[in-house]
């Protein structure tokens, strides 16, 4: 997508949503793959357009370093072949590391035919 085709505010929105997705990556990973490993014979990815930040809170009140991130993810495999759709709940407390605090499961997209083979039932 060309940059020029997005506006000011609307970039630095993607921007922030990047950098908190890129912060939380390894947390994610883990989650999608914990969840897959057991359905799936290779574990599914994220890109920046898979993924959507649906809340943040911040429980301690303002200027404090205690959030908890809830996130909408789509993981796929191969050419961006959509395999669910899972809500994951992250805490994130500086100076700790992301901590998971809840993974559902929301829905399956069934894989088309040529991917069958991935299922491991």
């Amino acid at each position: 997508m060309r940059d020029d085709f997005i506006d000011e505010e609307e970039s630095q929105d993607i921007l922030y949503q990047d950098v908190i997705i890129t912060a939380l990556a390894p947390t994610i990973d883990t989650a999608v793959a914990d969840y897959y490993k057991n359905i799936l014979s290779e574990t599914p990815f994220y890109d920046s357009t898979s993924i959507k930040i649906l809340k943040i809170e911040r429980p301690n009140g303002n200027r404090t370093s205690h959030f908890i991130i809830d996130i909408e993810v789509k993981p796929f495999i191969g050419p961006h072949i959509t395999v669910g759709k899972d809500r994951i709940s992250i805490e994130l407390t500086y100076p700790e590391s992301p901590k998971l605090l809840k993974f559902k499961h929301i829905k399956d997209y069934p894989l088309p035919e040529r991917y069958k083979d991935l299922y491991l039932h």
